[in-house]
This record gives structure tokens, C-alpha cells and sequence, in this order.
């Protein structure tokens, strides 16, 4: 929040109920770290004229106004996951009776072209740009330099047998950072040529000492 800009604000505004919504969730504590973040991202690009705003004044052509605003200057998957953060606050207010219905329910923000799940190979180049610049992966020639350069040297790297596993099984898998500062030996199953996301490393917001955590879904 940004003192001075956002002060004053009460309950029965939009800024007032989000940060009443964000703190009611991360007392449960029921939602990962990584989660609260995004919610806190979210919650801090909104502008002071719709924070002040009354939440029951608020009509969908305000968001529809503000969406359009945001595409201008940032991602579809930004505006989005803006969207997504707006709409569990105001469907909260329209289950407590704070607004009589949710104005951002049949608000569509404008999004980018569907991504396609794409199978990854050695074989193939990683390069998964999708033409909107969110995503944008290491070449397969680069990949293999970076990878060979831990136990060739005098590579990008002196020779490091850890941080050579480490990348590999990055590069290979598409593990996230966290899932792979937390492997174990234990995990790793050879008879089965199997390797499972257990457990991962965190960082909560706002604190300085890594925890570990179960992942947040199956998948």
C-alpha cells in the first residue's frame, strides 16, 4: 500500500474491503505463499480514483475503463490475474451484503492468444515465445553449452558436479526453482526411472528465512 495516497480509506470502499479480504486470507493461512503475493501485486496496481471508490457505487464499466487502461502499458496475463484478484474481493462483499451483486462477474478482460501445451524435447529447440513476450526460453544450443560448461572446463563455469545436476534436471524436467532446492536423495527413484515433486522451498512474503512447503496442487 502506498501511505499517503491510500490512507483514509474505509471499510465500505474497494481499497478499505481489499485490504480487509487480504488480511482475513493470510490470517487462515490456507493459501501458499506464492498465492497472498500475486494477491498483494494485484491489489497494489489499483488506482487511488477506484480504491476511494464506494464499493456500491462501483458499476462493471469502471473495471471494463480499467482493464482497458491496463492492457495499454502491461500484459494480458497481468490485467487478468488483476481481474481474478477483483472478482474473489467483490464476490466476498456481495456474500457478506456489502454490495447487492459482484460488478465484475460478466467483465471479460481482453486476453492474449491461448497458449498451447508443447512437449519438450532435446531434440527440438526450447523456444516457446508465444508472440506476446511472455515467455521467452534459452535456445537448445544454449542450453547444452551452459549444461556442458559444469563439467567441461574451462566452460562458462569451473567444473561443479552439483550445480551441473542442478541445471540439467532443470532444463530437462521444467521444475520450478523451489522444487529443486528441495529434492532429497530419498525421492529419486531409479528402478522406476521416476523423480516426484514432494515438497518445495519457499519464500514467504515479507520474510527473510526460506520455508518448506507441500506443492499447491497434484499436477
Amino acid at each position: 500500500m502506498i501511505r499517503g495516497e491510500l490512507e483514509g480509506l474505509s471499510a465500505d470502499t474497494l481499497g478499505g474491503f481489499c485490504d480487509r479480504y487480504l488480511a482475513r486470507i493470510e490470517a487462515a493461512g490456507d493459501l501458499a505463499p506464492s498465492t497472498i503475493r500475486g494477491y498483494r501485486d494485484a491489489r497494489r496496481r489499483i488506482p487511488a480514483k477506484l480504491n476511494a471508490r464506494k464499493l456500491a457505487s462501483l458499476k462493471p464499466r469502471d473495471f471494463e475503463s480499467y482493464y482497458a487502461e491496463m492492457l495499454e502499458r502491461l500484459s494480458p496475463v497481468t490485467v487478468t490475474n488483476s481481474h481474478r484478484f477483483l472478482h474473489l474481493v467483490l464476490e466476498r462483499a456481495a456474500e457478506t451484503g456489502e454490495i447487492a451483486r459482484n460488478p465484475v462477474a460478466k467483465v471479460r478482460p481482453a486476453s492474449g492468444a491461448k497458449k498451447r501445451r508443447r512437449a519438450v524435447s532435446l531434440d527440438f529447440d526450447f523456444d516457446f515465445a508465444d508472440g506476446e513476450g511472455e515467455i521467452e526460453t534459452i535456445p537448445r544450443r544454449q542450453v547444452l553449452e551452459l549444461v556442458e560448461s559444469f563439467e567441461t572446463p574451462p566452460g562458462l563455469c569451473r567444473r561443479n558436479p552439483m550445480l551441473h545436476a542442478l541445471f540439467f534436471t532443470a532444463f530437462a524436467t521444467g521444475m520450478r526453482r523451489g522444487e529443486l532446492l528441495a529434492l532429497t536423495w530419498r525421492e529419486l527413484d531409479f528402478d522406476r526411472g521416476e523423480l516426484p515433486v514432494r515438497r518445495a522451498i519457499c519464500w514467504p512474503y515479507g520474510g527473510e528465512r526460506p520455508i518448506v512447503k507441500v506443492p499447491t496442487t497434484t499436477h
